[in-house]
Order: structure tokens, then sequence, then C-alpha cells
């Protein structure tokens, strides 16, 4: 595969909390980058409804943006149903491919992908690409779909994939509906509490029994720039886990937040709660891969991460 750098990129999902941080980041590398999502404004901005789009839609969208590559952050993992998860996790990344392959000169696709298509780790293992997908949720089963019908089209020789298996994304903005940036948003308001004289809330959470493997937004997105640029004798399609490689105890990350913020919280867990993203107890994943084939290492230690979330926690 010929490395080549890519200058006009069209980021699906861009509005997501993923998909600001990337188009950012190519923009401040120099890329001129159109924006596609459902709300989406500007003079590079594309309002388009992604689930609802056919393949011709999207194949004349990228023909007049005429981009080297196509980095889909679209999808959906809260608040969602079955269906609504199906369409933009497993149908879009089907349309996407259909759409790039028909034009004359198909963009690299950078998709991002989950560690949840891997599904269930046994304790102690870290998984690696070779690792056959066994996904148990909803979610799982919609991203390992999505990324089935992107590898297939690569398969055929009609496209350049490289599929990154993300695993938790830490960062600023991070959802609110997630469990890092529910804890930040609730350190906020327990800070302008005790600013006003009144005692901090308690943060009350499910059992934090689980094990996590966390990687800064900021290093997702570097190895998508990597990634865009292509993956020397990669193949045309190419799967690479991008995070920490180490599992963090969930109930030792939220303590730490607590900590971090200075804030005299006191952490309740109350009771079980089922996760639509599935039932994993433990993760941590074999970034080897990504490092070989790209270069690529996370550099934001932890705390950094943490802190940097603290600052600005998102708002609701």
């Amino acid at each position: 595969m010929t490395e080549t750098t890519a200058r006009t990129v069209v980021v699906f999902g861009s509005t997501g909390f993923a998909g600001r941080h990337l188009c950012a980041a190519f923009e401040a590398t120099g890329h001129r980058v159109v924006r596609v999502a459902r709300r989406e404004s500007g003079p590079d901005g594309i309002a388009l409804d992604l689930a609802a789009a056919s393949p011709g839609e999207i194949a004349g969208l990228l023909a007049a943006a005429e981009p080297d590559a196509l980095v889909n952050s679209a999808g959906a993992v809260w608040g969602v149903t079955e269906d609504q998860m199906a369409l933009l996790n497993a149908e879009l990344p089907a349309k996407l491919a259909e759409a790039a392959a028909s034009l004359p000169r198909p963009p690299r696709v950078v998709h991002l992908g989950s560690v949840h298509e891997y599904g269930p780790v046994s304790p102690g293992v870290t998984a690696s690409e070779q690792l056959a997908p066994r996904p148990d949720s909803g979610y799982g089963r919609a991203k390992l779909a999505g990324t089935q019908a992107l590898l297939a089209v690569a398969g055929a020789g009609l496209l350049e994939v490289v599929v990154l298996r993300v695993s938790n994304i830490l960062g600023r903005g991070a959802p609110p509906d997630s469990l890092p940036g529910m804890v930040a948003h609730h350190l906020a308001a327990a800070q302008a509490e005790v600013a006003a004289g009144r005692p901090a809330p308690a943060l009350r959470l499910s059992p934090l029994m689980s094990f996590r493997d966390f990687v800064d937004v900021r290093d997702v997105c570097d190895a998508v720039l990597e990634s865009a640029r292509g993956v020397p004798d990669g193949g045309p399609g190419t799967v690479l886990n991008v995070a920490r490689g180490e599992a963090v105890a969930v109930r030792m990350l939220v303590h730490r937040m607590v900590e971090l913020s200075g804030i005299p919280v006191e952490v309740v867990e109350e009771r079980a709660c089922d996760s639509v993203r599935g039932t994993i107890s433990g993760q941590r994943y074999d970034i080897t891969a990504a490092h070989r084939a790209l270069g690529w290492r996370p550099r934001r230690p932890l705390d950094v991460t943490l802190r940097d979330m603290l600052r600005q926690p998102v708002a609701r």
C-alpha cells in the first residue's frame, strides 16, 4: 500500500464526542475537513441524516467533496433502541462502503469500531486482533456487523479500509451518559454547591465491579490521523486495537476523579444495573499491532486525561 498524506477529509458523525476532537485534530495538521452530521453547519459542514441516507446520497456527497480519506465516527450507544443502534452501527458502515467503492477515486476509509466487538475477555487475557469476536450485546453485535461490511468490500479489492477497534474513550466533552462524563458533571455541580456554602451531594452509582481499558480521545485522534495516511503493507482491510493496553478498576477511576477534583464527595454504590454495551467485567487489549503498523502508542497519562476532563466537564 502506498502511503499518502490526506489533504481533504470527510468526517461522519462530526458533532459527536470523538468527531469533534477528530475534526479539530485534522484541521490542526492542515487538512480541509468536511463535517457531516445530522445537525451540522458552517462553510464545510453538511447536514445529513446518516441513518436515513441512501448509498446514492452518500456517494453524491463524497463525489462533491473529493476526499482523500473518509473517517466514520458516527454511531449510537446510549439512549437508543436496538433498531436505532443497528441503523448507525451496522447499516451505515455498509452504506458508506458501497458509496465509497462506487467512486472513480475511492477515499481511504478509517472506521471507528469498538473493542465490544470482541465480547467477553477472560480474566488475565490481553485481547489481540486475532481473538475471534463473540459480542454479547446489541451494541457489540451491531459494531461487528459494521466492521464486517467494510472489510468485505475491502476484501473484494474495492476499497482501502482501516478499522480501529477503540476501547473506552476518556476526554474533554465525554458524553454525560457515560460513567466518566457523568462523574465529571456531578463533580462540577458539587463544586458549585460547596462554593455556595452547601454540602456536596453524594455521588450515587451502581456497584463499580468492572475493569476497563481506557484511552485518551487525543490518543485516538493520533491513531486516526496515522491511519488516514495509510497502513504500509497492511493490505486493503486492516483491523487494529486502539487502547492503553492496561486494565483499570472502574472504582479506582471514579475515586481518583473525586480526589483530583478536591471536592469532598461521598461515593455510594447502590445497586446493579445492566448496560446496553454488554457484560464485560474485565478489559485489556493488545496494542502491539497498532504500534507496528502506525508507529502509534498512547501518550497521555491517565491523570492528565482526568484533570483535563475535570477542568471542562460536559454540560447537560
